[in-house]
């Protein structure tokens, strides 16, 4: 059974790689790095990983916009 993880700055540093590698699998990616780690209302707060069996198996990043939480990336 995994768990669900929320996604601080510092967990994606560490995570970073496994996160561009799942992305890949979408056509026409353009995430770099900078994209899962720049600043965002809440993303700190509300952005969660499922691990399971200590491997990265799906993440959502996330942020406030407006009076909404905005999906900004769901692998």
């Amino acid at each position: 059974m995994g768990n669900l993880i929320l996604l601080d700055k510092k967990l994606i540093q560490q995570l970073i790689e496994s996160m561009i590698m799942m992305s890949s699998q979408i056509k026409g990616d353009y995430w770099t790095q900078e994209n899962y780690l720049v600043d965002l209302p809440e993303k700190w707060n509300i952005s969660q990983g499922w691990i399971e069996e200590g491997v990265l198996r799906g993440f959502v990043i996330a942020s406030k916009k407006n009076d909404a939480i905005h999906i900004n990336r769901f692998i």
